[in-house]
C-alpha cells in the first residue's frame, strides 16, 4: 500500500506596503492635521501632517520635493522642533519618517488637542 502524499500548503501572498512601511507599528499613531516645515538639502518645504506617533509621523509634501528614502531631515511642527528624522517611505507626495528621539507624551497630547478637532 502506497503512503498518502502530503497535502500541499498554499503559500500566503506577502502584503505589499509602501516602500518599506512596517505592517505592525510599535506606537499608536494619533490623527492630527497640522502644518509644518522640513529642511532637506538646503531647501525648506511646507508640509501637512496627517498623523503622529511617539516614533514618527506621516506628512504630505509637494511631489517635486522628492525626499529619498533614508534621507535625514529636520521637521518643525507649528512652533515645535526641530525633530530630527529619517525618511522611511515615500509614495505620491506622502512621506513617512522615524524620529531620532521619541516625542514626549505631553507634546503628543498637546498636538492632538490643538490639531485633531476632538478635544479630550
Amino acid at each position: 500500500m502506497k503512503p498518502k502524499p502530503k497535502p500541499k500548503i498554499a503559500k500566503r501572498a506577502k502584503r505589499v506596503l509602501p516602500d518599506g512601511a512596517k505592517e505592525l507599528r510599535r506606537f499608536l499613531r494619533q490623527k492630527i492635521t497640522a502644518v509644518g516645515t522640513t529642511r532637506f538639502g538646503g531647501w525648506k518645504y511646507n508640509v501637512t501632517l496627517e498623523d503622529l506617533s511617539e516614533q514618527g509621523c506621516q506628512f504630505w509634501i509637494p511631489r517635486h520635493a522628492g525626499l529619498p528614502i533614508r534621507s535625514r531631515i529636520s521637521l518643525y511642527i507649528d512652533t515645535l522642533g526641530p525633530f530630527e528624522a529619517t525618511v522611511r517611505w515615500s509614495r505620491q507626495g506622502w512621506i513617512g519618517v522615524e524620529f531620532d528621539l521619541p516625542v514626549y507624551q505631553p507634546v503628543l497630547d498637546h498636538m492632538r488637542e490643538a490639531h485633531s478637532g476632538d478635544p479630550e
